[in-house]
């Protein structure tokens, strides 16, 4: 798999090889931040039960009744938790 990164959450990969997950490191500013900006070009080779996690910061941010953030750390235990072989949507 191919991609760029333009300032977003660096995606989760779940790499089911290793129960372990994998950020997706950034590749360039975030995107119309400056006109000029750069942006690189990744490669990651997906392996059967390997699994993406794109999300925005509307999830870690998320608050709940105590005004505490969901956060990246509690996202990322939940991925490893809750890995599934099906795409599922939400939203």
């Amino acid at each position: 798999m191919r991609y760029v990164n333009a300032g977003h959450n660096p995606p989760l990969l779940f790499r089911s090889a290793f129960d372990a997950l994998q950020k997706l490191t950034l590749t360039g500013m975030a995107l119309g931040v400056l006109d000029d900006s750069n942006y690189e070009q990744m490669g990651v080779k997906l392996d059967p039960g390997d699994m993406l996690l794109l999300f925005t910061d509307g999830v870690t941010e998320a608050v709940d009744a105590d005004l505490i953030e969901f956060g990246e750390r509690r996202l990322e235990k939940f991925t490893l938790e809750n890995q599934v072989s099906s795409v599922y949507w939400v939203g």
